[in-house]
């Protein structure tokens, strides 16, 4: 369970689903203030300050004193200021590891979660949260329940696919909960619905934010495990393209390591996964660790300014992809110039070229209220 305020009687609920051991994944809508329904333009407001997310264990959460896990340090999401399609974020916890026996509780096991495929048509999942249990009644939630058998109706219009409609299962306070897979993995997210006894309800997918998951494991130094088994920890994965052949959605480039999958991407925005640097070509292009020379390809030498990795030669080499800077005195591009870098000196050849919850009441269909954050005593608009 999370909540927010400074009471537990007046703050904000939502449900999460941890992952790894101290990053939890939730709604978008969780961390962040929002309008006071959905209608997927401008929702977002501001955040939320990480430190007033308290995160708890338990079937009863709220009254359980051993419950208490962890507060929020860092809050991770895409930045968008529509929720729909976009309505996940993860907090990575003030604690290092919530997983360990405390007290009378019994060591947590992080839920994997769903990178690699979107829900399938008919699939059943199961659906778990702390929200109402009875809409007229703001004082029945609190305590965790899952529902069973929920099945994927379709995808959401107007989110490009990114959220699902499921039938009946969610209301107010089971934002962010999880939607878990017949692996048990986590496979989408609680966003909205119409009302807690219809089937339109919405999950955002867990796989359309890999990049955004990777991001918030590496800040918080850990990993997570996909539904196949596969364990992440924060790093780029590299799908080789030999053949010059790539899964729908990537483009085969040849980069610095050789010949690899890679997403599309817009220089201006450079909306890279973590590991990758967007070039001018319009393509991510990794950009790997190494130790010593020897890590890494023809034409790119290892570098250390405070992190070591291969980059690309520049001057009479070629110039720099975008978001690095040419160190013409040493022929190679870098990413900082920071004091302590190997390059500190001033000035360069410039080379930049390269190869709510806010919840007052239900809404009608199209206008969807963010089935998270209620009160024990009201409803929270903010």
């Amino acid at each position: 369970m999370i909540y927010s305020g400074t009471s537990i009687v007046s703050g904000g609920m939502c449900t999460g689903a941890l992952i790894a051991p101290n990053v939890v994944l939730t709604a978008r809508h969780c961390v962040s203030k929002t309008t006071e329904f959905v209608d997927c333009y401008q929702d977002v407001e501001s955040d939320i300050d990480p430190a007033s997310l308290l995160v708890m264990r338990g079937y009863d959460a709220a009254h359980n004193m051993q419950g208490r896990l962890s507060k929020g340090k860092h809050v991770v999401h895409d930045g968008s200021t529509s929720l729909c399609g976009h309505d996940i974020a993860l907090i990575v916890l003030e604690e290092d590891d919530v997983t360990g026996e405390t007290m009378s509780q019994i060591p947590i096991v992080p839920l994997r979660v769903r990178v690699h495929k979107g829900p399938e048509m008919n699939e059943l999942f199961t659906a778990t949260g702390y929200g109402l249990t009875n809409p007229q009644d703001m004082n029945s939630a609190g305590l965790r329940y899952r529902r069973e058998g929920v099945k994927v109706l379709r995808y959401a219009v107007g989110t490009g696919d990114a959220d699902f409609v499921g039938t009946q299962s969610i209301c107010q306070g089971d934002s962010g909960g999880p939607a878990i897979s017949a692996q048990n993995a986590v496979m989408g997210v609680t966003s909205r619905g119409s009302n807690c006894f219809g089937d339109e309800n919405i999950w955002t997918r867990t796989d359309r934010f890999k990049d955004l998951i990777d991001e918030a494991v590496e800040i918080a130094g850990t990993s997570y495990t996909g539904e196949d088994g596969t364990v992440y920890d924060g790093s780029p994965t590299v799908e080789l393209c030999n053949d010059g052949v790539c899964r729908d959605g990537l483009t085969c480039v040849e980069g610095f390591h050789g010949r690899y999958c890679t997403q599309a991407c817009d220089p201006a925005a450079s909306a890279c996964p973590t590991g990758t640097t967007c070039a001018e070509v319009g393509y991510c292009f990794l950009n790997e660790a190494c130790t010593t020379a020897e890590d890494c390809a023809a034409g790119t030498v290892c570098v250390n300014d405070g992190t070591m990795y291969c980059t690309p030669k520049c001057g009479a080499g070629g110039p720099c992809p975008m978001g690095f800077t040419c160190a013409p005195e040493l022929g190679a591009c870098f990413k900082n110039k920071d004091t302590g870098s190997v390059y500190t000196e001033a000035g360069s050849d410039g080379c930049s070229q390269g190869g709510g919850h806010a919840s007052g009441g239900w809404a009608s269909l199209g206008v969807l209220v963010a089935l998270g954050w209620m009160s024990r005593r009201r409803r929270v608009t903010s």
